[in-house]
């Protein structure tokens, strides 16, 4: 039986504007060099809505990039990808990052907290329902970084940090992308690296989820539907079948509707949204918060195709943090916490989904390289009905926190 997949990987590559034969690098013991700060659950909540915000303008900016294809990218994945590396920035490329993100009003020690007690919130393992995050630093044998990013990011990001020769550039790859294969069950094995001899650091998230529907779809209900191409075509659908006591909003005021997919014991969800006839994806997504949309519980006929999207985006999601303002981590100097000639060389970021009748399996990778150089009626209305035959969006969140894990959009059979 297949079960609904996402997967999302993002590396970053880091690079050094000049060469470094120094001794080769010493593990330190995990211990973090500041106390867990401990947060209240008001805070701790505040920080995910922005963390929820950051995801918004995400999906909102890749959604220019990425017009006339598929899409799904993981916002979570990426957010702890940048949680690492801060650890590692400078006083102004940290700021770039904080207020890209909303969180400036937080302490770099109240994030590397939220972070840590987030993961222990998310991370989760049953017949029903597995989400794995899993994080690594791999570091040029003969390269110096400070102490102080790699212990943090063991002791507060349970990071995995490892040696590596980036000279044999394929050799790398091949240790890196074993990684991501492993992290992430199999279903990403290629990740779009860019290192080259000049590659000192990469740092990487993993995110994997596979879960059941709380109530599943039934197998004998699905048929072929013609679905509504973004581009005016059609093509053929697997359109999946289901009536259920759902979370449920469609309002006469909105230009959309949406309806929420539970998953195991409906800690974790899956949002799909459609706009309205006339309307488009264009018009709807500003309007749309994620996290905050009060959907209320009703019986409804829900029409959903099987779909499955695997994507790269090599350089859209570092477009996107530019076009944020996050700029100086790409300027040699700005990684002082990691070494004084580091730069980000690269953001990439690969994804998977699969949804069919029995749920969802995704999975996502985000790296990084671094350089150098309504009320009662007095009658029961009839059953509504949301078919999503043409384009429409989706995310899948916890429901305690709010935290968007992943996001895209079906614009194409």
């Amino acid at each position: 039986m297949k079960k609904l997949l996402l997967i999302s990987a993002l590396c970053a590559g880091l690079c050094s504007s000049c060469s470094n034969n120094d001794e080769p690098l010493n593990i330190p013991p995990i211990e973090p060099t500041f106390e867990l700060v401990e947060l209240d659950t008001r805070t701790q909540e505040e920080i995910a809505k922005t963390g929820n915000d950051f995801a918004n303008k995400l999906m909102l900016q890749m959604n220019q990039q990425v017009t006339d294809q598929n899409m799904m990218i993981s916002p979570m994945s990426l957010q702890y990808a940048l949680g690492m590396l801060s650890n590692g920035c400078d006083e102004t490329a940290l700021k770039e990052i904080t207020d890209a993100m909303g969180m400036n009003d937080y302490s770099l020690d109240m994030l590397n907290s939220f972070y840590y007690n987030l993961t222990q919130t998310l991370v989760q393992e049953d017949e029903d329902f597995t989400l794995k995050l899993a994080n690594a630093i791999w570091i040029q044998n003969d390269y110096q970084v400070g102490k102080d990013f790699i212990q943090n990011n063991k002791a507060l990001f349970h990071a995995d940090v490892n040696n590596i020769d980036f000279y044999q550039v394929d050799k790398a790859k091949k240790t890196i992308n074993e990684w991501a294969s492993k992290a992430t069950e199999g279903t990403i094995k290629d990740l779009s690296l860019q290192i080259n001899e000049l590659t000192r650091v990469v740092l990487a998230n993993a995110c994997y989820l596979k879960g059941k529907w709380t109530v599943p779809f039934d197998k004998k209900d699905t048929k072929k539907e013609i679905f509504y191409n973004m581009d005016g075509s059609t093509s053929e659908a697997n359109m999946m079948y289901l009536t259920e006591k759902l979370n449920f909003r469609n309002s006469a005021n909105e230009p959309y509707m949406m309806v929420e997919l539970p998953y195991g014991n409906q800690t974790f969800s899956m949002i799909v949204v459609l706009p309205k006839e006339g309307k488009t994806l264009d018009d709807i997504l500003p309007n749309i918060n994620w996290s905050n949309m009060y959907l209320g519980g009703q019986k409804v006929h829900v029409q959903l195709p099987k779909f499955k999207i695997e994507a790269k985006y090599p350089t859209e999601i570092m477009k996107c943090i530019k076009e944020m303002d996050i700029n100086r981590i790409f300027i040699p100097g700005s990684l002082s916490g990691i070494n004084d000639e580091l730069f980000v060389s690269f953001i990439a970021q690969d994804t998977f989904i699969e949804v069919d009748e029995a749920g969802t399996e995704a999975s996502a990778v985000t790296n990084i390289g671094m350089t150098g150089s309504a009320g009662p009626r007095s009658t029961p209305p009839p059953t509504p009905t949301i078919r999503m035959d043409r384009p429409f969006a989706f995310a899948i969140c916890e429901n305690t926190t709010g935290a968007v894990l992943f996001m895209g959009k079906v614009v194409k059979m």
